[in-house]
């Protein structure tokens, strides 16, 4: 029987308990009293039958599953792999609310976890494992508790040139974009590929510009594909944003976002989920302050558009890459950030700028996604 079905059978009884009934004018007062008393007593008893079932829902749906998501939407759990201390090559899922983790899991001897990458699905990620010289890609699915329900080999990347520790999965898991090498040489021209999972077809975006490529970030649309172009050593990294579905040039099918380099070296851009946004990671310098911040520009023009969230910077107190990773979740509405320094990480709800921070049991982590 539903809940709904318990409810009703109960009100029905009430009811039916209740019933109106006719008094004589020669009745006496003590007659009345009498009565009054035994036409409430069944009405008191179905109340108390009532309230039992309620309290009982009620029960129930305190001890339901936790939910996915939080509210706005932005998923209950992310993964993430530690970089130190007794689990050096672990797994993990963890609650973005708490830090707590919720599911390990250790790579086989000898491999290591070296890329994880995140869906549109709250419980579906997709993670590299490196071993004995073979990169594959794995699907990860977790339950709504936080339980790793299943780890699936999805297919081996190619072997030559590609650069796994930047791939980048699509939003709805049907494609991984990556970095090639061209003849293994890192000053060689720049190229993204985009494989197809179900197939292994790939399509090439190529340029002559020589450089290395990092820090893919797709937008929700699955089409927009962010990416740091960086030249040489001599001259900064630049961001471009591609759109996979104009052409397979890697330059001229993608346009350039002008940072101001005079006040912010920045590190890790994420794409927004509408494209029409990026947040990096910058090293702020104006007007003899300098901070640590997650900055959101415009994506089409760099223009800063809000700080998000700053760490002062004091010589001696602190290193200025104080925060190491960020990453944003599949509803885009919130941003998690990794703090070396505190050792710890902040969650930024990206409409009120509100930050909340969680711990990180099991060692700090040099990958995370949500």
């Amino acid at each position: 029987m539903t809940t709904e079905d318990r409810l009703r059978s109960a009100l029905t009884a009430v009811a039916e308990l209740v019933q109106p009934e006719e008094e004589s004018e020669q009745r006496t007062a003590a007659v009345r009293s009498r009565r009054r008393v035994r036409r409430y007593g069944p009405l008191a008893v179905a109340v108390a039958i009532l309230l039992i079932v309620v309290a009982g829902v009620v029960a129930r749906r305190d001890r339901a599953p936790a939910p996915d998501t939080l509210g706005g939407g932005s998923a209950r759990y992310f993964i993430a792999n530690v970089s130190g201390g007794d689990h050096i090559h672990e797994l993990t899922v963890r609650d973005v609310q708490t830090g707590k983790v919720t599911a390990t899991r250790e790579p086989p001897a000898g491999g290591e976890w070296t890329r994880l990458s995140a869906t549109a699905d709250p419980n579906v990620f997709y993670v590299v494992l490196e071993h004995q010289d073979l990169a594959s890609l794995y699907r990860l699915r977790i339950d709504r508790s936080g339980r790793i329900g299943a780890l699936t080999r999805v297919r081996d990347l190619p072997s030559s040139g590609v650069e796994a520790s930047f791939l980048a999965v699509s939003p709805d898991g049907t494609r991984v974009a990556f970095p090639v090498r061209r003849d293994d040489r890192p000053d060689g021209p720049a190229r993204i590929d985009v494989m197809t999972l179900s197939n292994g077809r790939r399509t090439a975006f190529r340029t002559s510009e020589a450089g290395g490529v990092g820090d893919l970030s797709w937008a929700a649309d699955g089409r927009h594909l962010a990416f740091v172009l960086r030249a040489s050593a001599a001259h900064p990294s630049i961001i471009r944003i591609l759109d996979t579905d104009a052409g397979h040039d890697l330059v001229a099918d993608s346009h350039l976002v002008l940072v101001d380099t005079a006040v912010h070296t920045y590190t890790t851009p994420v794409l927004s989920a509408d494209g029409q946004s990026l947040y990096l990671i910058a090293d702020h310098r104006a007007g003899g302050h300098r901070s640590t911040q997650v900055l959101e520009v415009d994506a089409r023009t760099g223009r800063p558009v809000r700080m998000l969230y700053e760490q002062p910077f004091r010589s001696g107190g602190n290193f200025i890459w104080v925060f190491t990773t960020l990453t944003r979740d599949p509803s885009g509405t919130a941003l998690l950030l990794v703090d070396d320094l505190r050792r710890s990480a902040h969650r930024i709800d990206i409409a009120s700028r509100r930050v909340t921070t969680i711990p990180f049991p099991r060692g700090m982590p040099n990958l995370i996604a949500w």
